[in-house]
């Protein structure tokens, strides 16, 4: 079997408008259905992100972050649905597939406003900060538009 660094090599070696159709078949569905990815204008940080990503299955009232834990994930919607809740309990916001959460407090350097609870049981994907910032390095145009998007998302 080959390991992600081979493929990654392997891939790194094919003439560009091949690379681009083996990524899109590889990764176009997840692209297309996350706004998130599919707003972004480079292809190359586009395939800097998913490469990185980390599927992860929560079922019915697991919780996926608590409120007032350090930023340290960003997550994606794949299926299923995901409340966030105030200390009070009270439900401020529902994030369904296609969305994605976690990045206003990641790129605001923030503490998690809200406690996000799987509302069914949910696919997802989630980036470590550390590799976000890892890729968007190269990108800082997408990452300034990523923060101010964070601002005004916070």
């Amino acid at each position: 079997m080959f390991s992600r660094v081979d493929e990654d090599a392997m891939v790194q070696e094919l003439p560009p408008t091949l690379k681009e159709e083996v990524f899109f078949h590889q990764f176009g569905d997840l692209i297309q259905k996350q706004k998130f990815l599919s707003d972004m204008e480079s292809n190359e940080c586009v395939w800097g992100i998913v490469r990185n990503l980390e599927k992860i299955k929560y079922e019915k009232n697991d919780k996926i972050f608590q409120n007032q834990e350090l930023s340290e994930m960003m997550y994606m919607i794949k299926q299923g649905k995901v409340r966030i809740y105030a200390e009070n309990n009270y439900p401020f916001e529902t994030y369904q597939r296609g969305d994605h959460f976690g990045d206003a407090e990641l790129f605001c350097g923030t503490r998690r406003n809200g406690t996000a609870q799987a509302a069914d049981d949910c696919h997802l994907y989630k980036i470590h900060k550390n590799q976000l910032e890892d890729v968007l390095t190269d990108f800082p145009k997408i990452k300034q538009r990523l923060v101010e998007q964070a601002i005004t998302k916070n």
